[in-house]
């Protein structure tokens, strides 16, 4: 039976800018945007103008797992139907 190791030893929540500059493969702010626009990854900028892309939203996309944002609701069963 394999087992999956993962280590949860994270400095930050975020990417550094270091780790966004080698993922984008780009050094400059639109360069990086455009980068991820074009590739369709979700980030947002903070007020100091700087890309905040979620360490596990990083790792997922990585390895290609999809990520489900549009979950419908779910209806609540009417339990009073039940006898």
């Amino acid at each position: 039976m394999a087992t999956l190791i993962v280590n949860n030893e994270i400095d930050s929540e975020f990417l550094t800018p270091d780790e966004v500059k080698k993922l984008t493969g780009a050094s400059h702010l639109r360069s990086q945007i455009c980068w991820l626009k074009k590739e369709c990854w979700e980030y947002s900028l903070n007020k100091q103008n700087q890309i905040l892309i979620g360490r596990w939203y990083f790792r997922f996309k990585i390895a290609g797992i999809a990520i489900i944002t549009n979950i419908p609701s779910m209806e609540i069963p009417n339990f009073e139907k039940i006898k």
